[in-house]
């Protein structure tokens, strides 16, 4: 082991008899009380590196603790007896089978049916309760607008009209549909 030369501070074996650099003579005493010090300072090393993983793992485990918390509250159905508010989503029904069908008539009418988008949820949403008349006997008036590529593949806007009947549970008939620009 490499021991510091108490005159210059020159590392040298604890063996050495001398400093090469210095020519002091080192006794054994002093080797022995070195090394002893040298190895005092080793254990306080793994002792403080020790402490620090202990504080990094109970960190981590304490991290972990929460997630799963978090997780498992976030996840458990209310109970009954909770007042959660909730967002209202659209049910099927008439009106909401009614745009959707219409969105088809329109797409029928357009010259890159591929491109066509009626918004959604994250931006320019049209709600079907808002842009749906029910005109009576199984009969919808829809009115909206729909993004679609031109002739020219610009991307425009264009309002809509569709008139539609539904004549059973899955089957609809288009009576009317008009697509024009702004």
């Amino acid at each position: 082991m490499l021991i510091p030369c108490p005159e210059c501070k020159q590392q040298i074996s604890e063996d050495a008899p001398s400093c090469p650099k210095c020519g002091r003579p080192i006794t054994d005493e002093e080797a022995r009380e070195a090394v002893a010090a040298k190895q005092e300072e080793a254990r306080e090393a793994v002792a403080a590196k020790q402490k620090d993983l202990r504080v990094t793992g109970y960190a981590i485990v304490a991290v972990v603790v929460i997630f799963l918390l978090v997780l498992v509250f976030a996840s458990r159905p209310p109970s009954p007896d909770e007042d959660v508010p909730r967002l209202s989503t659209p049910t099927r029904g008439p009106k909401i089978e009614a745009w959707v069908m219409a969105q088809q008539f329109v797409k029928g009418q357009l010259r890159a049916p591929s491109t066509a988008s009626f918004g959604s949820v994250f931006g320019d949403y049209q709600d079907p309760d808002e842009h749906v008349t029910a005109l009576g006997d199984g009969r919808y008036q829809v009115v909206g607008w729909v993004d679609a590529e031109n002739a020219f593949g610009a991307k425009v806007r264009s309002d809509f009209l569709c008139i539609l009947r539904e004549l059973s549970n899955e089957e609809w008939r288009c009576e009317q549909v008009s697509v024009t620009g702004r």
